[in-house]
C-alpha cells in the first residue's frame, strides 16, 4: 500500500525532522497519505522535542504539495497572525491539558473553518463565489460537537473541522 515515516534532516540544526511518504498507484487520491501525515505531525509536535518540521516537494509534484497543505497544515495564509494564533492555541492545549487535569480541569480545542455567522455572511458578500466554500459550518452542528467534548472524559483533544471536510482529531 505505502508508507509514511519521519527522519532527521541532517542539513538543518537539531532537533528537526522531515516527513517522507509514498503510496502505490492503486491507493492514491483517497486521503491515506494526508491522514498519515496529520497523525505523524501531531505525534512529532505533541510527543517529541522537535522544533522544526520540514515539508519539501518538487514544484511539479502537485499531489505532494496538496499533502503538505492538507496533511501538514502548511499553507500560505492571507492573515498569518490569525493562523499563528490558531496554532498557538493548539500548542497551548497540548502543553497544558495534563497539568490542568490534575486540578480537575479539562482543556480541549476545536479549530473551525468558516462558520455561518452574521460577520461571516457580511465577509462573504464581498467575495467571489469561487472563494467561498460550498459548505459552511452551522452553529448548531458546532454546539453538538462542543457537547460531545463536555461529556468526553479525555483532555488535550484538538479537533480540526473545516467547512468541506469531516472533522478529524489532531490527537
Amino acid at each position: 500500500m505505502g508508507w509514511c515515516c519521519t527522519g532527521i534532516k541532517y542539513e538543518l540544526p537539531v532537533p528537526n525532522r522531515e516527513i517522507n511518504y509514498t503510496i502505490s498507484k492503486d491507493y492514491r487520491n483517497r486521503g491515506y497519505t494526508t491522514r498519515a501525515s496529520k497523525a505523524l505531525v501531531n505525534y512529532l509536535f505533541g510527543e517529541t522535542n522537535i522544533e522544526h518540521l520540514n515539508a519539501i516537494a518538487l514544484k511539479q509534484n502537485r499531489s505532494s504539495i496538496r499533502v503538505i497543505q492538507k496533511g501538514v497544515g502548511h499553507e500560505p495564509h492571507d492573515a498569518p497572525e490569525y493562523a499563528a494564533s490558531k496554532a498557538a492555541v493548539m500548542r497551548l492545549t497540548s502543553a497544558l491539558s495534563n497539568t490542568l487535569l490534575q486540578r480537575n480541569v479539562k482543556m480541549n480545542t476545536i479549530c473551525l473553518g468558516w462558520v455561518d455567522t452574521p460577520a461571516s455572511r457580511q465577509t462573504r458578500e464581498g467575495m467571489n463565489t469561487s472563494e467561498i466554500p460550498e459548505t459552511i459550518l452551522s452553529t448548531d452542528d458546532i454546539a453538538k460537537k462542543v457537547m460531545d467534548f463536555i461529556h468526553d472524559r479525555r483532555t488535550g483533544r484538538i479537533l480540526v473541522w473545516k467547512e468541506d471536510e469531516d472533522p478529524y482529531n489532531m490527537t
